[in-house]
């Protein structure tokens, strides 16, 4: 059964012409709408017996005591050059209004910019909240809009933008916009004439295909097992090959080759 991250309200508040609010909080479940995958599982071993080292902590203030479990540490702040901790007590006292709610600032028809995408989560509803929960899915599936809002989960508050999809509402974090890098500089200069932006178009032209994500692996996991299936056996393992650019004097005559075009 799937556990929730995260429980709370999505909240609407709205100014009356009279200037007064009107609130609805829906109760919530916040889910995790990917599954994290670690790559290969390579982990850090010791030079001298091969066995898996465990990451220890020391205090450079006090080299005479023991290494430190996690488990044993405190959280704390800077500030002045030195730290003052920080309990749970302390976070629970932080006076912020998206901390147990998803605070609605309004809906939109305008599409989101995917480099502001951080990450994906669902959002159903608990029992008593049901029946409005699912009011605002149809009613933002019929004016085709999704929510911004706001959320404070993993020590920040973050803007959100929520889609319908199916019963569900589909929540993207976003970050904020100081936080994307500028590609000014990263833009590419050349002279590409009209034949070759039509060689370009046929190429794409015989490569569509409808995408199914459930069609495709991680080859390199499965080629990476393979090798560690042959160093188990005892084989030599044979480094691969780099793939070489094509020469710019032949770029033209394999496009062509690429578009069917003689």
């Amino acid at each position: 059964m799937a556990r929730s991250i995260w429980k709370g309200n999505f909240k609407i508040d709205k100014f009356t012409p009279e200037g007064n609010v009107v609130s609805i909080a829906i109760p919530t479940k916040l889910y995790k709408a990917r599954e994290s995958k670690s790559g290969t599982g390579l982990n850090l071993i010791c030079p001298q017996c091969n066995g898996k080292v465990s990451q220890l902590y020391a205090c450079p203030n006090h080299p005479e005591t023991k290494l430190l479990q996690r488990a044993e540490l405190k959280k704390g702040f800077e500030s002045g050059g030195a730290y003052v901790e920080v309990t749970e007590l302390d976070l629970d006292s932080v006076k912020c209004g998206s901390l147990k709610s998803i605070e609605v600032i309004g809906f939109t028809d305008q599409p989101i910019d995917c480099r502001l995408t951080d990450d994906i989560f669902y959002l159903s509803a608990d029992k008593t909240g049901e029946q409005p929960f699912l009011l605002f899915v149809k009613a933002m599936e019929a004016t085709q809009t999704k929510c911004i809002a706001k959320l404070t989960m993993r020590d920040r508050e973050h803007i959100v933008a929520i889609s319908p999809m199916e019963n569900l509402l589909l929540v993207q974090s976003l970050v904020y916009a100081e936080e994307v890098r500028a590609y000014d500089e990263l833009n590419v200069q050349a002279n590409v004439t009209n034949d070759m932006v039509e060689l370009g178009k046929k190429i794409i032209e015989t490569m569509k295909i409808n995408f199914n994500a459930e069609q495709y692996t991680d080859h390199y996991k499965e080629a990476f097992n393979a090798m560690i299936a042959s160093k188990l056996s005892g084989e030599v393992v044979q480094v691969a090959e780099d793939i070489r650019p094509t020469p710019a004097k032949d770029m033209v005559s394999t496009l062509m080759a690429l578009a069917g075009v003689k």
